[in-house]
């Protein structure tokens, strides 16, 4: 006769958290201390220019940057994108953040299409000339409420695509766009069609003036915050010399034992250091690509946030990859919960008959404000071992 226990479950939640008081900014990629930015080749370009996915002989497909919305941003409160310098133009002289594009014959037309994180289109695709006036300035591409916007749309990874294309079949689009993205609250912006809506000296005056706010209750990892990665994209390093940039992704492990990264047309020049979640080992060299090559480099799961920090010459144009299919952050990762559980029944033999009781305590252990976040939705299972059917359970107040 298969011997049978009943098991009941005591469920208790300790949640550990700090609410600490942070600054609040705006959220821009490359970061404004940063001598990188964004830049998006055209797909006639050679490979050795250095943008992959844009280009005929690579992807043959458009950038994507991902602009994230905390599901706890006040749905009232408006979020403005802008972008700095969207149009191709080589008499940039505006001041910084510094953005230098390259003109290869007749100047191509950069564009950008923001969709929302249900895939349906918010701008539709919008050219800028190398006459639009936009120029080493910051250009509303929307200002929105998220309450106007349908429920599934209201938080979420918003798409912003920009590729190099001038619709001519018969001039080849080789040029180099490079810009930068912020997302912000702007007071100085309403909704669309709004202040910042005009191509301007005095609306770009206007999107840099210190007041935007990415962080409504200022403190960090609440659920309110604006966050910026992406996952198609290349960047060039100003400034002079070698600099560096960090990038930040996340290893969740499910890869495996290992993952791999990859980067490319670095030259075969500058360096790529891992450093691993867990401190050990403290850094991790990697493999720099030659031109217009990629190079993988395999590394052991370790799971959290890991930094990576490319260093390369500047005016050199290249990609680096994170896991493939998810988000690279730039300068600092988004806010994450640090979440622990413990089982013990207390007993170390059971007759058949006897009623197990055994208590389940999770905990938080980040802490808001020093890079860690509340936990949402969490949601705990248990299964049942061989030979014990379920009884009942208890679960502390207030959680369900």
């Amino acid at each position: 006769m298969r011997t049978r226990f009943n098991q009941a479950l005591v469920l208790i939640a300790l949640i550990a958290s700090t609410l600490v008081p942070i600054d609040a900014n705006a959220v821009e990629i490359p970061t404004p201390s940063s001598t990188a930015f964004q830049q998006t080749t055209g797909r006639d370009a050679g490979l050795n220019i250095g943008d992959w996915y844009t280009n005929a002989a690579g992807g043959d497909t458009i950038h994507h940057i991902d602009v994230e919305v905390g599901c706890n941003w006040p749905a009232t409160t408006p979020i403005t994108i802008a972008i700095f310098d969207p149009e191709i133009n080589t008499a940039y002289g505006n001041g910084a953040p510094y953005a230098i594009d390259e003109i290869r014959g007749t100047a191509d037309t950069a564009q950008f299409q923001l969709r929302s994180p249900g895939g349906g289109v918010l701008v539709p695709w919008r050219s800028f000339t190398p006459t639009n006036g936009s120029d080493g300035r910051w250009v509303e591409i929307l200002t929105f409420r998220p309450a106007d916007l349908p429920a599934g749309d209201r938080c979420g990874t918003f798409l912003l695509e920009s590729e190099v294309s001038d619709g001519n079949p018969a001039t080849p689009e080789d040029d180099d766009n490079s810009w930068r993205l912020k997302a912000n609250h702007d007071p100085d912006c309403g909704i669309s069609p709004g202040t910042c809506s005009t191509v301007g000296a005095a609306s770009s005056s206007l999107m840099a003036d210190g007041d935007e706010v990415d962080n409504p209750d200022g403190i960090a990892g609440t659920g309110d915050e604006l966050a910026i990665g992406y996952t198609r994209a290349s960047q060039q390093h100003g400034g002079a010399g070698t600099t560096c940039q960090d990038y930040w992704f996340f290893d969740d492990g499910s890869t495996g034992p290992t993952f791999s990264v990859r980067n490319f047309d670095m030259d075969g020049s500058g360096s790529i250091t891992y450093y691993p979640p867990s401190g050990s080992p403290a850094s991790i060299p990697g493999s720099v690509s030659t031109n217009a090559a990629w190079a993988s480099n395999t590394l052991n799961t370790d799971l959290g946030w890991w930094r990576t920090a490319v260093c390369i010459n500047s005016g050199n144009q290249y990609i680096f990859d994170g896991i493939a299919g998810r988000t690279v952050y730039f300068a600092v990762p988004p806010a994450e919960p640090s979440m622990s559980i413990t089982k013990d029944d207390g007993v170390t033999n059971a007759l058949a008959g006897d009623t197990l009781t055994w208590t389940l305590t999770f905990q938080n252990n980040s802490v808001q404000g020093s890079g860690g976040a509340p936990a949402f939705d969490v949601t705990i299972s248990d299964t049942l071992p061989t030979g014990t059917t379920f009884s009942a359970c208890s679960i502390a107040p207030p959680l369900t």
